[in-house]
């Protein structure tokens, strides 16, 4: 199965929580779940498996996270 992938607003930032795992708290701009994920808001992610890399991308347990930057 291929996880999709979901850009986030990086110039809204990035927050990096530590609780069951890590997971970050980002705004999405386009993630396939919109009728559960808000793409306006702030969310918390699933479980990080690949944390976030020099070009901001990372991954979780169920979508790949790439970064644009959206004022």
């Amino acid at each position: 199965m291929t996880k999709p992938t979901v850009q986030y607003n990086a110039a809204q930032g990035v927050v990096k929580l530590s609780w069951d795992g890590i997971r970050y708290s980002v705004t999405p701009i386009n993630h396939p779940d919109s009728e559960n994920v808000s793409n306006d808001d702030p969310v918390i992610t699933s479980k990080v498996i690949t944390e976030i890399d020099e070009t901001g991308v990372f991954e979780t347990q169920n979508s790949i996270y790439v970064p644009v930057f959206k004022v």
